[in-house]
């Protein structure tokens, strides 16, 4: 990856899957409707909200429940992607594959 110029936007490239792999919180089956897969998707922002998320709102939280695509948790969880990324300067390991092709936050 080249230097940063602080004048121009960044775009960051976000997996949430990638996430949940990182955090040891991957499990199948959460994006898919009921009973179990909401409660794997519970499981998730329970410990989202433990490790990263001083407070989910509880309009985030029913929507990332209820919504069985998953777009709705994998808006949370890219959003505390971002954040370790803000919060670590964007910071990239050394690898030259990265400066090639890029790296993908998580």
């Amino acid at each position: 990856m080249e230097g940063r110029e602080n004048s121009k936007p960044e775009v960051l490239e976000i997996c949430p899957a990638s996430t949940l792999k990182a955090e040891k919180l991957y499990f199948k089956g959460f994006k898919n409707p009921g009973k179990e897969a909401k409660g794997i998707r519970e499981i998730i922002l329970d410990t989202l909200e433990k490790r990263f998320i001083k407070e989910i709102s509880r309009n985030a939280r029913k929507a990332a429940l209820e919504n069985a695509d998953g777009d709705a948790l994998d808006s949370i969880i890219a959003a505390v992607a971002t954040h370790r990324a803000l919060k670590n300067n964007f910071r990239v390991p050394e690898n030259k594959l990265y400066k090639l092709e890029g790296y993908i936050y998580v």
